[in-house]
Order: C-alpha cells, then sequence, then structure tokens
C-alpha cells in the first residue's frame, strides 16, 4: 500500500533506512540496488529531521530543496522505536500561493488608481462649482473616464475568475465569428482613425464556431483593442477570419511596436504590461491577453503571438467550427 502512495515515505531504524516507498528514492535519490542492506541517504535535512526525531521523541519538520523544487520532511518517532518520514512536494503549493498574492496586490493596485482620481476629482469637481463652473464640464468628462477605466477593470476581473473556474460539462453553443470581427472593429474605428490608422477586415459572410458567443467576444474584443492599442500612428490593423481544415482560423496582426522575445514569455500573464504608460493612456487593464489565453483555452482552442520588435504583432486563434458549419466565402470588396 505505501508503495502506491504519491508521495514520498521513509522508514528508519537504528541501522539506518529500513524502508523506502518507489517515490521516496526518487525524491531522496535511492539506488534502488541497495535494497539488500541500508542505502546512504543523499539528503542530508532528512537525515537530521530523523536524528532529531529519535532524540527528542517528537514530531520534527523541515524543507528541503532539490533541482528547484521545494519539499517538505515530516519525521515522527513511531511505537516500535522507528522513525517514519513523509516527503510531500510543495512546489506547485507555493507557486499557486505567489501567483494568488501577486494577483491581489496588482488587482488592489490597479484599483486603487482610479478610485483615487475619482476621489480627488470628486473634491475639485465641487470647488470648480462654486469658483469656476467653466471647468466642471471638462472635470464631469475626466471623471467619467476614470470611472469607466475602473468599471472595466472590475468586468475584466469577473470575466477572469468566470473563465478560470469554469468546469465541466457546458451546453452546446456557437457563435458567429465573422460577426463579432465586424462588430468589434466597429467599435474600434473611430480611435483607429483619430491614429490615421488604415483598419482592414477581411471575414467572411459567415464562420459559426463552437463555443459561447460571451467567450469568442472576449478574445476578439481584446484582441482587436491591443492592435489598435499597440500601433503606431499610421500603421495598419487587419483582422481576417478563414477557414483552414478542420479550424476556423482568426488573424489580428498590427503593425506597431511589437513585443521583445523576453516579454513574448510573459505577455499572457495576468497585469503584465510590455509598455504600462502607454497602456494605462489606452485604458487598458493589463488583463486583456490573460483574458484571451483563458477564453481560447475554454474554447479548446489554440493560440500563437508572433511578433518582431519595432515591426508588428500577429495573434492567430484557431478555434474549432460549430458542427456543420462552413464559413461563407468572402463578399468582394465594393468598388
Amino acid at each position: 500500500m505505501l508503495a502506491a502512495l504519491p508521495v514520498a515515505v521513509l522508514l528508519f531504524d537504528d541501522e539506518g533506512l529500513a524502508y523506502a516507498n518507489p517515490e521516496a528514492r526518487r525524491v531522496v535519490e535511492l539506488d534502488a540496488t541497495a535494497a539488500s542492506s541500508p542505502p546512504h541517504v543523499e539528503a542530508p535535512a532528512v537525515v537530521d529531521a530523523v536524528n532529531r526525531a529519535r532524540r527528542t521523541g517528537q514530531a520534527i519538520d523541515c524543507e528541503l530543496e532539490r533541482d528547484g523544487r521545494q519539499w517538505q520532511v515530516s519525521a515522527s518517532p513511531t511505537a516500535c522505536g522507528q522513525v517514519g518520514v513523509v516527503i510531500t512536494d510543495l512546489t506547485e503549493v507555493r507557486r499557486t500561493d505567489t501567483i494568488r498574492r501577486d494577483f491581489v496586490l496588482n488587482a488592489s493596485h490597479e484599483l486603487k488608481t482610479p478610485v483615487a482620481s475619482i476621489q480627488a476629482l470628486a473634491d475639485s469637481l465641487r470647488l470648480a462649482t462654486e469658483r469656476d463652473p467653466a471647468r466642471a464640464a471638462s472635470m464631469l468628462e475626466s471623471l467619467e473616464r476614470e470611472a469607466a477605466r475602473m468599471s472595466q477593470l472590475v468586468r475584466d476581473l469577473l470575466d477572469l475568475v468566470r473563465l478560470e473556474e469554469r468546469t465541466g460539462e457546458e451546453e452546446p453553443a456557437e457563435a458567429d465569428l465573422a460577426e463579432l470581427v465586424r462588430t468589434q472593429t466597429t467599435r474600434v474605428a473611430q480611435a483607429a482613425a483619430e491614429q490615421g490608422m488604415d483598419l482592414r477586415v477581411d471575414v467572411p459572410d459567415v464562420a459559426r464556431v463552437a463555443g459561447s458567443p460571451g467567450d469568442v467576444r472576449i478574445v476578439v474584443a481584446n484582441l482587436v483593442d491591443n492592435a489598435v492599442a499597440y500601433n503606431r500612428h499610421g500603421g495598419t490593423v487587419t483582422a481576417r477570419v478563414r477557414r483552414a481544415g478542420d479550424e476556423v482560423v482568426l488573424e489580428v496582426s498590427d503593425t506597431g511596436i511589437g513585443i521583445s522575445p523576453e516579454d513574448q514569455q510573459r505577455v499572457f500573464e495576468r497585469f503584465y504590461r510590455v509598455d504600462p504608460h502607454r497602456s494605462r493612456r489606452a485604458g487598458g487593464t493589463g488583463l486583456g491577453l490573460a483574458l484571451v489565453r483563458h477564453a481560447v483555452r475554454r474554447l479548446s482552442g489554440e493560440l500563437q503571438l508572433d511578433s518582431t520588435l519595432g515591426q508588428g504583432t500577429t495573434l492567430t486563434v484557431r478555434l474549432p467550427p460549430a458542427p456543420t458549419s462552413v464559413a461563407a466565402p468572402a463578399q468582394p470588396p465594393p468598388p
């Protein structure tokens, strides 16, 4: 029974190691051929915990680090004079704790900024209405902008939690990817035009994909938003949908600032920004690509990033088509 446990278990008697299950032999690197005699344990932390437990008659806990992993060692005396040791891998637990702690810190910081702005603007607005009514309208616009930013951050946080926690089978659903691309590119058309950008849309009449329309909208909206926000003045944004074999492919590309190879490893992390100042000026929450990654996973799709610093970025999403759906041919451009 001990041999089948997923944790490392060892038993020590007066002569040394009396038993080690397969997981223990892996963790402390015991020689499997040494079963006929007590093998030497190459783990000083384990040996020290055993000696202390035998000497004090009490349970001893310590930690062991090996090959970049962290382990908890618990040594306890037994009624028959042996010392039992259980070694548990803490690496994933610690990593999860770090991610959660960083998430709370980042979320608190991101919420603190617009809240502080709203409070300051509210105080200034009260004085302006009394002394300088002409400035009141400008302050109201700033107040609305900060409130909208905070509202968007809260919505993104709720979407992220929903995408991360959703489990089990879901009701069959489908979405028209082509229509969502048309809708989202129309939404950002004015912002793109103000920056002199060329916004190009190449989609079929219909391109149905399997999955929640809300999740597909999250993917399209955030990719289009990023392509505009991180583009250069006078640049080009292209959103394209096509059928490739048994997949429906969405490509959103820009000719903007691009992403360095180092940043490409982290852009899908929550609150990670390649250019924090530019992102905040554009109203970004730092959650866009994290939302895209989780939504694509929920849609059983694939996500690919291709970027060259200073030249632009292309994000490609491959999604399963809705059952029996076929993307309609694209309409020719107007003369």
